[in-house]
């Protein structure tokens, strides 16, 4: 047995799933668009990380070279030596400027546009 419906009640109904319809597109167009803001945040966030991760090693070997020699032993070949100072900061320069010209080579200071 087939019923056929039909009147104002059933228009309502076809109308309102339209309606359904457009507001489902709507919904997933809005989502799509949250999705792909969150993924440029996230990539952005992935740069800041990496930067700041450089960075510190770049200044952490620095930290700890600058850490033995604040200890103040008192047998430490180096500090009688009159270039001591000057050579431990050669050191220094020569650690900082190695680790930075590595990373900027790897690629890992370039700004991606």
């Amino acid at each position: 047995m087939i019923v056929v419906l039909s009147g104002k009640p059933i228009e309502k109904l076809n109308m309102s799933s339209c309606q359904l319809y457009k507001y489902n597109q709507s919904f997933f167009f809005i989502q799509k668009e949250s999705s792909l803001y969150y993924a440029a945040q996230g990539q952005r966030m992935n740069q800041i990380m990496k930067f700041l991760t450089v960075i510190s090693s770049i200044f952490i070997p620095l930290t700890f070279i600058v850490g033995i020699y604040g200890m103040n032993f008192k047998y430490m070949p180096e500090l009688n030596n009159p270039k001591g100072y000057f050579n431990v900061l050669v050191v220094m320069a020569i650690l900082s400027i190695s680790l930075l010209l590595y990373f900027i080579r790897k690629g890992w200071l370039n700004r991606e546009k």
